[in-house]
């Protein structure tokens, strides 16, 4: 059986139905997880792959705190992607009904106004919210590790790309400071925020040997 691993997710998801549109569900926490392409040439692997960090990162706690969510995730060809979770519907009686059908029930459990503009939202009780993000920036720039002989400061983190971080760092040592960029696979920071002081002194360490000692900056 098909089934759709996302990385950070703590359940899989089997695969139920749908060519162009993707059905993926859990039974053990009854979540239902919609792709909606919006572009034929469109794969549920891109919409996925195509979405910002700090959305995904949301998306996936909810998935793994909450049970009952119905995820309607799309794409448009040329941008991020985009989401909607749906808090108050019964994804199990969903699957009974054909995927038009379960369209039109996500479509008219809104009962307020739509937010066509807004790209993460969020239905409760019929109404539609958007979904507020801090954007990953402003939370690492508070982000420090206090180490033996420095201190190492985030100063900003954005994508390069899809699949590509691009870092500010500075880290404060006994002679001085030394400051740069940094690219790093998305994959090796998520879900791993508190380590990324340790991530980036060792990938430093390779760099400049005569400058960093790991061993006395790492305790």
């Amino acid at each position: 059986m098909k089934k759709l691993s996302l990385k950070n997710l703590n359940q899989e998801y089997n695969f139920v139905k749908g060519f162009s549109h993707e059905l993926y569900y859990n039974e053990k926490v009854n979540n239902l997880i919609i792709f909606n392409p919006l572009a034929e040439k469109i794969t549920s692997e891109e919409v996925y792959n195509g979405t910002s960090e700090n959305a995904y990162l949301h998306l996936i706690s909810e998935l793994n705190n909450k049970n009952g969510l119905v995820i309607s995730w799309s794409k448009v060809e040329g941008t991020t992607s985009d989401y909607t979770i749906y808090h108050d519907l019964s994804p199990n009686e969903l699957l009974k009904i054909s995927t038009d059908k379960i369209f039109k029930e996500l479509k008219n459990s809104i009962k307020s106004e739509r937010l066509p503009s807004s790209k993460y939202t969020q239905v409760i009780e019929g109404e539609e919210k958007k979904i507020e993000l801090p954007e990953i920036e402003d939370e690492l720039a508070t982000y420090f590790h206090t180490m033996t002989s420095g201190e190492f400061r985030m100063l900003t983190m954005r994508s390069i790309e899809f699949d590509i971080v691009e870092i500010d760092y500075c880290i404060k040592l006994k002679t001085g400071s030394l400051k740069g960029k940094m690219f790093i696979p998305r994959e090796v920071i998520y879900g791993k925020f508190d380590e990324l002081g340790e991530i980036v002194i060792k990938q430093l360490s390779k760099e400049f040997k005569d400058i960093i000692n790991p061993g006395d900056l790492l305790q």
